[in-house]
C-alpha cells in the first residue's frame, strides 16, 4: 500500500505547515506494519497509546489509486468475514460532507470493504473509525490488491488527488465540530 503510506506522510507535511495547523485538534499520522498478520502493527500501537475513546477518530487510507474513490462504512472481520460497521454517527458526518461539496458528488462512492484492515484492532479496542478511504475497480473490488501486478503505472493519479483532498476536508471539518 505504497500510495496510502505516502499519503500519510504527505498529510503530515500538509498539516504541519503554519497555514494548515488545526486549533484544538491533535493529529497522529501512523503507518503500521504486519496488517495481514492479522493486525499486529496496530495492535501494538493500541496497547501503547492511551486514547480518549470519546474524542479520538481513526481515518484509514487503504489501497488508493484505482478507478473509483470509495469511503467505507465497514469492513470484514477475520477469520469469518462477518461485517463490522464503523461508527455510524462519524460516518454520517463523512457522508454529509461529501453531499455538501460539489467536487465529490458522483465521484466518491459509499460502500463496504470486503476485506479487513488495521481498523479491526481499533474496533476491538472500542475506538471510533470515522471511515476508510480506499479505491476500487468498476467491479466493486480493490484493484490489484497486494499482488505482483500492482505496479506504479496502474495508479490513477487523479484518483489519488481526489482521495487526498477528501482526507484533508474530513480532517479539517472534523476539527471544527464535535460529533
Amino acid at each position: 500500500n505504497g500510495v496510502g503510506t505516502s499519503m500519510v506522510l504527505d498529510l503530515a507535511e500538509h498539516f504541519n505547515k503554519k497555514t494548515n495547523k488545526l486549533k484544538h485538534t491533535n493529529l497522529i499520522f501512523l503507518n503500521t506494519g504486519s496488517e495481514e498478520g492479522p493486525t499486529r502493527g496496530m495492535e501494538h500501537f493500541m496497547k501503547q497509546y492511551k486514547f480518549d475513546k470519546e474524542n479520538t477518530y481513526f481515518l484509514n487510507l487503504e489501497s488508493i489509486g484505482a478507478e473509483i474513490v470509495m469511503v467505507c462504512h465497514g469492513e470484514s472481520s477475520l477469520p469469518t468475514g462477518y461485517p463490522i460497521e464503523f461508527d455510524k454517527k462519524a460516518f454520517n458526518f463523512v457522508m454529509n460532507l461529501i453531499h455538501s461539496k460539489e467536487e465529490y458528488k458522483g465521484v466518491v462512492k459509499e460502500g463496504f470493504l470486503p476485506a479487513c484492515s488495521d481498523m479491526l484492532e481499533v474496533h476491538k479496542q472500542k475506538g471510533k473509525v470515522i471511515t476508510q478511504i480506499t479505491s476500487i475497480a468498476p467491479n466493486g473490488m480493490p484493484s490489484q490488491y497486494h499482488q505482483m501486478f500492482d505496479t506504479i503505472d496502474l495508479i490513477k493519479w487523479d484518483k489519488v488527488k481526489e482521495a487526498r483532498a477528501l482526507a484533508i476536508d474530513i480532517i479539517e471539518e472534523l476539527s471544527l465540530i464535535h460529533i
